[in-house]
């Protein structure tokens, strides 16, 4: 069987849902063709996070690893290319801590790139039902941190590696228009977002 981790990220800030927590709950245990599925659900800590990872890949040593983050702004799927080895933001982690222009590597390559195919997976995405594009920059905050760690850890062997921001879903949305605190926010359809990221590890898996 060909192992395959995706993880997601538990809520964090001032965001009430976190749908790729979610998408790790449904995915996680699932045989998919070839593929046997692990899902977690990461902190939203530096120093939480770091172990995590690590603990992670040398626990399951996966073949292919899919790592989801909410980017509440975005109003589509977003494959990313690149991770940056720098680690800035104004908004703390769920552990109350900031980090300003700090590498996440110390000797670490200024930049590595997924290597999953991110413009076949795009396109996986689209004929799916599911608006994507080919993003350029993870950000620098915990879902770079994870991108670039995945990648690094893997440098040494052929395991295939990629990043994909999401927005919320239509029920995201709905619910939280239905709470004590509406929020209004750009959503797609979870099931379609879903049953194409099934889709996505049937294809990763068929390569191996």
């Amino acid at each position: 069987m060909v192992r395959v981790l995706v993880t997601g990220f538990e809520e964090f800030g001032d965001e009430p849902v976190n749908p790729s927590r979610m998408l790790v709950r449904e995915l996680d245990g699932q045989v998919l063709g070839r593929a046997q599925v692990y899902g977690f659900a990461l902190p939203v800590s530096y120093s939480r996070v770091r172990r995590a990872v690590r603990y992670l890949l040398e626990d399951i040593d996966p073949d292919i690893v899919l790592s989801f983050g909410l980017s509440p702004q975005r109003t589509v799927v977003s494959v990313e290319r690149i991770a940056l080895n720098y680690a800035y933001s104004r908004m703390p982690d769920n552990d109350g801590v900031v980090l300003n222009h700090k590498k996440i590597v110390e000797n670490g390559p200024i930049a590595l790139e997924s290597t999953i195919n991110v413009f076949k997976t795009t396109e996986l995405f689209l004929e799916n039902g599911v608006p994507a594009i080919v993003s350029y920059h993870a950000g620098t905050f915990l879902c770079n941190y994870v991108f670039y760690l995945m990648l690094y850890y893997s440098i040494n062997n052929k395991r295939k590696v990629g990043f994909i921001h999401i927005p919320y879903t239509h029920r995201d949305v709905i619910n939280m228009l239905g709470g004590s605190k509406p929020k209004i926010a750009p959503s797609i359809d979870g099931d379609k977002l879903l049953q194409a990221i099934r889709k996505l590890v049937l294809y990763l898996a068929e390569e191996e």
